[in-house]
């Protein structure tokens, strides 16, 4: 049998909830122009082409897909969400990508997080140098097992305001 059970790292994924982006009309630039290609005459004399610019962003986009100049924003309007999506996608990507590498070391055995004795009757907690004595009661008692990752929890914020203060 084994008296002593360590944690390794692991990494977490975050999960994304829906993202909305909001478009302010006045934000936009919207231009109307001939287009160019097939369909004789009327795409030739009708402004039915739209250019789109997202200011803030500077996303730019077109369409001439449709006959109509009315559609053709629409397409442009549904582009510019699509690339403000995307933009908004990456960034809280990177921002996980940044968190899970503060998390995780090395991925290897000395990067342990959490050692659980049984043979000293201790848990310790290796990365906010927490310990506590009392396995059992650890799993069997809820408030022993919420008192000490409270202390982990306090740990941590300790930690981070740190952290912060440094950076400053």
């Amino acid at each position: 049998s084994r008296d002593l059970i360590t944690m390794g790292s692991s990494g977490i994924n975050a999960e994304y909830g829906d993202i909305h982006v909001e478009i302010n009309p006045e934000d936009l630039d919207i231009t109307y122009t001939t287009a160019r290609g097939p369909g004789g005459q009327f795409v030739n004399r009708i402004r039915s082409k739209c250019l789109m610019k997202h200011k803030p962003s500077g996303f730019e986009t077109s369409s001439q897909v449709h006959r109509i100049a009315e559609q053709n924003m629409r397409e442009c309007l549904k582009k510019i969400h699509h690339m403000l999506m995307r933009q908004e996608l990456d960034l809280r990507l990177s921002q996980s990508e940044q968190s899970k590498k503060k998390q995780a070391l090395h991925g290897d055995r000395s990067d342990k997080m959490r050692t659980y004795n049984f043979k000293a009757d201790k848990i310790i907690d290796h990365r906010y140098k927490v310990s506590a004595s009392g396995i059992i009661p650890y799993f069997s008692d809820p408030e022993t097992f919420l008192s000490f990752h409270k202390e982990v929890s306090l740990a941590w914020q300790l930690q981070e305001l740190s952290q912060l203060i440094e950076e400053l």
